[in-house]
């Protein structure tokens, strides 16, 4: 399963195989090493090794998060932002995850037995569901995985077509969660967590909410701006705040720019906060909607350091062809 995921984590990867405080379990990460290069190997494990976490993504408030815990007596080991994970569930519990800022999908295994009489893997995605995870339940177990490819390879998962995901892609031109294009495999939903017993892997886990954006701090946030004017003030600041949050990284950060509002905002408050930051445009030459020339523009404005990187229409056209037809006789022997 690690192997069928090497192209999402090049360069390395690490496992949790065989332990007698959890029989027939395993975990398993490729790593895309972005922060703490040297020691943020994963699994990552608490002082004692009875709580351990395979992580893929990025939390941004992990530096406040560490100073916190660390006056509370928890000692790291590593500068990754993944230890984070193993230390504030020691300290918080699931409540752990209303702490959390970022883009993240985790696996934390907990051998002790004063948080409950077996041992328990607590899987959880973010808010907004910007990392995937995927998880399958046979009467031969449970896996999970960041993509479809490493569940098919486990073998736990079929490659059968999942009538409700292919009604879902003809109506609306995308699969709706939690079903996906494999049947008998489900995405865990943004905002949601799966608890399971380990020596109890065939009984079918439930995904619970975790979060709700009626409910959540903003919503309850009484100094929420009133007018047009102080919202407008507001945004500008958070989004300030939110960009300089993300190009926290032991690695170069660029960023990719159309002509478009969004990602020139963002271009803005990425030169203003890192200098020379490198930014990307894909352009299509010789068309219509070639969005490279207005790219430029604010590329100059900005000051990044722009590249910019030619699509030719033609080779995405016969790409297209290619796969459409893939596609239909796809469909024509799903339909008969």
């Amino acid at each position: 399963m690690a192997a069928a995921m090497r192209h999402r984590g090049p360069d390395e990867d690490g496992f949790f195989v065989s332990d007698p405080r959890a029989p027939g379990l395993a975990l398993g990460m490729r790593r895309l090493s972005i922060i703490d290069l040297s020691g943020g190997h994963q699994p990552a494990w608490n002082e004692t090794r009875d709580v351990c976490v395979v992580f893929n993504g990025e939390l941004y408030n992990y530096r406040e998060l560490r100073q916190r815990l660390s006056q509370a007596g928890h000692r790291f080991s590593t500068q990754s932002d993944t230890e984070i994970l193993v230390h504030g569930w020691e300290e918080w519990g699931e409540d752990l995850l209303n702490e959390l800022r970022g883009m993240f999908a985790f696996a934390l295994l907990d051998l002790r037995k004063h948080y409950a009489t077996v041992p328990v893997l607590f899987l959880a995605r973010d808010p907004l569901g910007i990392k995937p995870l995927y998880y399958a339940q046979t009467s031969e177990g449970f896996a999970f995985a960041s993509e479809l490819r490493a569940l098919i390879s486990s073998k736990l998962a079929g490659q059968k077509i999942s009538a409700d995901a292919l009604t879902s892609y003809l109506l609306f031109g995308s699969v709706s969660e939690p079903v996906t294009l494999l049947e008998g495999v489900f995405s865990l939903p943004p905002g949601h967590r799966l608890l399971l017993h380990v020596p109890d892997r065939r009984r079918s886990p439930r995904a619970r909410p975790w979060w709700d954006p009626r409910h959540s701090s903003a919503a309850r946030d009484s100094g929420r701006p009133r007018n047009f004017a102080s919202a407008a003030a507001r945004l500008r600041t958070l989004l300030d705040e939110s960009v300089r949050a993300h190009l926290i990284a032991d690695v170069p950060v660029g960023l990719f720019l159309s002509s478009g509002l969004d990602s020139s905002a963002i271009a803005a408050f990425a030169a203003r906060a890192q200098r020379g930051i490198q930014s990307f445009t894909l352009s299509f030459p010789d068309t219509p909607y070639d969005e490279a020339p207005l790219a430029a523009v604010v590329a100059k404005h900005t000051g990044t350091n722009h590249k910019e990187i030619p699509l030719w229409a033609l080779w995405i056209s016969r790409r297209w062809t290619a796969s459409t037809r893939i596609l239909c006789r796809g469909l024509r022997e799903r339909l008969g």
